[in-house]
Formats: C-alpha cells, structure tokens, sequence
C-alpha cells in the first residue's frame, strides 16, 4: 500500500510556465516473482498489479476542471511474464493491460475535440513473445512479436486537444545476433 503527495505540479506551453495542480493518491502494489531450474531448462515468471485512487486535488491553474476521482491515469494496471529457456532455445511471453483513462471536464471543452475523443479512454490489453534458438557458436536466430493482439489502445493525451497516442501496431521481427 502506498500514499503518495504531489506538490505543484507544472506544465509548460511555447509562451508560459506554471504549477497546475497539487493532489494525494492511494494505492495497492503487489509483484510475485518465480524461479525454477528443471535439468537443463530454466524457468522464470513474474505478475504485477497496481491500483490506484485519488485522495484529494487542489487546482491552480484555472484552464483544469477540478476532479473527484483519478484522472489521466489508468486505476488499474496488471503486467505478466513467463521464460524458458535451455543452453540452445528459449522464449517468452509478456501481457500488459491498463484499465480506463478518465478525463477531465475540461479535456472536452472544444466541441470538435470531444467529438474526435472519447469521453473515457478505453482499457487495452497486450501480448508480445519472443522465441531463440542458439544455432552455433556465437550465432543466434530469434523472432519477436509485439502486440500480437493487435490491440488498439491508446494513451491519454492531457489537457483540450483532438487527439490521443497510440499503442503501436502489431509487429514481428526476425533477429540474428552474432558474436565475434
């Protein structure tokens, strides 16, 4: 459990400087983590979950509607992962997944801007893999995949804009390594 105290906060634009908000968030972390060595293959894995609730906030700027729950950060992210791996092949796998974004009033105070976003951005979830193969002195061959899910997540984007980041596409790539 954590209680964490953010103190003026700033915020820069092309022509100005200035403390915006101060706020206090609770929260949960937990992380379990194993470890196993079966002959020659050796396994790893491990599971986080965070939560996270906003206390209280104070509003300095004047643009920011004031919040009573969390916003512009998931309340929720659960992150995992597995390896295998001998002397000659290995791969693993990782998930990722953040609940909703909540946003502030005044995030949606242009029409044509809350009408391109969504009220809330929507939780997402991703996969990525990568499996090796130790093919020679030196020499190893490998493909990693991201985003398997093809997941179209996307990150808030604070403050009054038409627009929010998105998680990159899906993608896979093939790798040799050398050593000399």
């Amino acid at each position: 459990m954590y209680l964490s105290t953010l103190r003026n906060q700033i915020d820069y634009t092309v022509t100005d400087l200035r403390n915006r908000l101060s706020d206090r968030r609770w929260g949960l972390e937990s992380e379990v983590i194993a470890e196993h060595q079966l002959r020659c293959y050796r396994l790893d894995g491990y599971a986080s979950y965070s939560m996270t609730r906003l206390i209280s906030e104070q509003i300095q700027d004047p643009d920011l509607a004031p919040a009573s729950t969390l916003v512009w950060f998931p309340g929720h992210l659960i992150k995992l992962g597995a390896r295998a791996a001998s002397p000659r092949w290995g791969g693993s796998i990782q998930g990722y997944y953040q609940s909703r974004t909540r946003r502030r009033a005044s995030d949606r105070a242009t029409p044509a801007f809350a009408d391109l976003r969504p009220h809330d951005v929507p939780g997402f979830a991703t996969l990525g893999a990568t499996a090796w193969w130790n093919v020679g002195q030196g020499a190893r061959v490998g493909l990693d995949g991201k985003n398997l899910l093809g997941s179209r997540g996307r990150m808030i984007a604070t403050d009054d804009v038409g627009f929010d980041y998105r998680i990159g596409g899906r993608e896979v790539m093939v790798n040799l390594d050398l050593d000399w």
